[in-house]
């Protein structure tokens, strides 16, 4: 059952960022990635692990967001004052993300490459739903397919071993 609150808690986060990119009202995002985060804390029995998870997934997500606005791969809907920055609700969305990796992805753990290729080949297309829906723009989609490929080809398989490093410290 929390696998599935997880994952539609995710979903409903996904379109209020994609909704409120739109919109040019990025708060309807932030609140839905906090609502996915903080129903993914009160579900889980690791929750100091699950925020921990989440601040390092949302400080990834910061980075290399970040790189990719400010090359001009990615100009994202909604942007805020400084558009070489991530915006905040795809920041939060890849803090609530961590949600996932408890326990949906439980699975992966010991099995990096698998999650590679999960991470790689999936995330790039709700990017480019996102870009189809106007709430970002891919410049070159080819060359932003890729990166995002590689950002979430690595993402994946650290933040299961971040998770597995968090749990065991506990």
């Amino acid at each position: 059952m929390q696998i599935a609150v997880n994952i539609i808690s995710i979903q409903i986060a996904w379109a209020a960022c994609a909704y409120g990119a739109i919109a040019g009202l990025p708060i309807i995002g932030v609140l839905g990635c906090m609502m996915a985060l903080g129903l993914g804390v009160a579900l889980s029995s690791q929750r100091d692990t699950l925020i921990y998870l989440s601040v390092l997934l949302g400080l990834y997500g910061l980075a290399t967001e970040s790189i990719l606005a400010s090359s001009g791969v990615i100009r994202y809907g909604a942007q805020g004052p400084f558009s070489e920055i991530a915006p905040v609700w795809i920041v939060t969305l890849w803090m609530a993300f961590s949600v996932l990796i408890f326990p949906a992805f439980k699975w992966f753990i010991g099995r990096p490459i698998a999650a590679s290729v999960l991470g790689g080949t999936m995330a790039p297309f709700s990017y480019l739903a996102a870009d189809r829906l106007g709430a970002l723009r891919l410049s070159e989609p080819v060359l932003a397919f890729f990166a995002i490929a590689v950002i979430w080809a690595v993402a994946l398989p650290l933040a299961i071993h971040a998770r597995t490093l968090l749990t065991r410290r506990q």
